[in-house]
């Protein structure tokens, strides 16, 4: 992780001028904070002349960062005894190791169609937003290289199949089987018809068999 800082001039926002410091991963582990490595800025203004300082130290694991990370802390050195007391901390941002660990997650319709799902299907995708497969980390949106898992939810109801996919064999070997009903006693009663239906118009738009 590199922390790069340069100086602002006086401004509306920063009358004494201030520091802005611009941090990220070394991605491409060239010892330089590249332009597209920056995932995150701060500007911090000069407390009257006072001039700003930053540390920088590695955290252990934690519920953000299983893999650690480095904590950066600026602020104006108020009191000159050039250490950035606490007191003087006026921004702290953690960088995860490897990125950042922000799960997302994009769903997106499926249209009617698809053979496990003919009526329609919802594909959700999940991932952390850490720039894998050349993706951009921290920038809140899941690129395709960052998933790493795909889950498929079919539009279904008690009419409706989960999956028009036909049975294994030969075409003509599937069979439908039926048997007369139940008898009190003696033989069974008589055997019926097999009824294909839609559903009175709410299973579907086609009978395939």
């Amino acid at each position: 992780m590199l922390v790069s800082s340069s100086t602002t001039t006086a401004n509306g926002t920063c009358p004494a001028g201030g520091t802005k410091l611009d941090f990220g991963l070394d991605t491409n582990g060239n010892g330089t904070l590249d332009a597209d490595e920056i995932t995150g800025s701060h500007t911090i203004c000069n407390a009257a002349s006072a001039p700003t300082l930053t540390s920088v130290t590695p955290t252990g694991a934690s519920m953000k960062c299983p893999s650690g990370g480095t904590t950066v802390k600026s602020g104006a050195d108020t009191n000159a005894n050039g250490v950035l007391d606490y007191s003087e901390v006026t921004v702290a941002n953690e960088i995860c190791s490897g990125g950042t660990t922000t799960l997302l997650a994009n769903n997106t319709a499926v249209a009617p169609g698809d053979p496990s799902c003919p009526f329609g299907s919802t594909r959700t995708s999940w991932g952390i937003d850490n720039g894998a497969g050349g993706g951009t980390a921290g920038d809140g949106i899941l690129q395709d290289g960052e998933v790493t898992t795909t889950t498929l939810t079919c539009v279904t109801n008690s009419l409706n199949p989960r999956s028009l996919v036909p049975p294994g064999g030969a075409a003509g070997t599937a069979q439908i089987l039926t048997g007369g009903g139940a008898g009190n006693a003696g033989s069974g009663g008589t055997g019926g018809l097999v009824n294909l239906t839609i559903g009175n118009g709410t299973g579907g738009g086609n009978v395939k068999v």
